[in-house]
């Protein structure tokens, strides 16, 4: 839709248009028109499309300034420019909303966690055996599809001496990696399972 409404007066010149749907609030973009004798001769005009950037909509003004009238008046109408200013409708006001899809959400498998009760180590005293045992764990890890899986690991432990019931075991490796922090295993006592904290990880094993 083309909507072109001139205006004009004996002291001022004004063409208004609007292309598409126009622009009620936006954006401005100004460029300078430059004639000569009052007109008659034309040196360079604007493109109010290519000003626009390729926008659907937007609205287009051309007039006299204060500022063109004023050099009008000073050069006795030799120069006689005007003034395009293309007001532009916001890109996010162009383009419709669009429905966020939302993927539902698998329900997450359950896992049993009454199997062991979370313990805070205690300050530990020296080791109790200076051997090394060799041990396998697991830890259980969630997919991107919401499947669980049991994943086992091998662990390099010492016992502690404890002074109650239950040693407990300072772990030395994972995967055969050293670890640089000392990390404790405290046992559930209703259970036997041991278990600690890697990380975000939390690690399970059995003492025969």
């Amino acid at each position: 839709m083309l909507l072109i409404i001139a205006v004009s007066m004996t002291s001022c010149y004004r063409l208004t248009y609007s292309v598409g749907e126009g622009a009620k609030t936006g954006y401005t973009v100004k460029m300078k028109n430059h004639y000569l004798l009052d007109g008659l001769i034309k040196i360079h005009t604007s493109d109010p499309q290519k000003m626009a950037g390729g926008a659907k909509n937007y609205d287009v003004s051309i007039k006299h300034s204060f500022l063109d009238e004023l050099l009008a008046f000073l050069t006795s109408g030799i120069y006689t420019p005007t003034t395009t200013t293309v007001r532009i409708m916001n890109d996010y006001q162009q383009q419709p909303r669009r429905q966020q899809y939302r993927q539902p959400q698998r329900p997450r498998q359950q896992i049993d966690t009454d199997d062991y009760d979370e313990q805070v180590p205690t300050q530990m005293s020296d080791l109790k055996s200076p051997s090394n045992i060799q041990v396998s764990g697991w830890y259980y890890k969630r997919s991107s599809n919401g499947s669980v899986a049991k994943i086992p690991v091998s662990l390099t432990v010492q016992e502690r001496e404890t002074g109650d019931d239950y040693p407990q075991y300072l772990i030395l490796s994972i995967n055969g990696k050293d670890q640089n922090q000392t990390i404790v295993a405290s046992r559930n006592k209703d259970t036997g399972m041991y278990i600690f904290n890697w990380g975000n990880t939390l690690i399970r094993f059995y003492m025969e």
